[in-house]
């Protein structure tokens, strides 16, 4: 995790993680209305942890109980 100007970001394999798909998913959502968009900061791609928790609040990963 790192945490730039008092934000904490994870790079793309720990979001994947996190959120129980891969990392090429995340990938393939950029772009894509209501899905976590990634920030660069120089050669880094990260993911804003404020963003994914309220992603994460609301997803549900195909398959999943309803």
């Amino acid at each position: 995790m790192w945490n730039i100007d008092g934000r904490d970001y994870f790079n793309r394999r720990t979001t994947a993680r996190l959120l129980g798909v891969s990392p090429n998913t995340l990938s393939n959502w950029i772009g894509r209305e209501n899905r976590p968009q990634p920030v660069h900061i120089g050669s880094l791609t990260l993911y804003e942890r404020h963003e994914l928790e309220a992603f994460a609040a609301t997803y549900r990963k195909p398959g999943d109980a309803q």
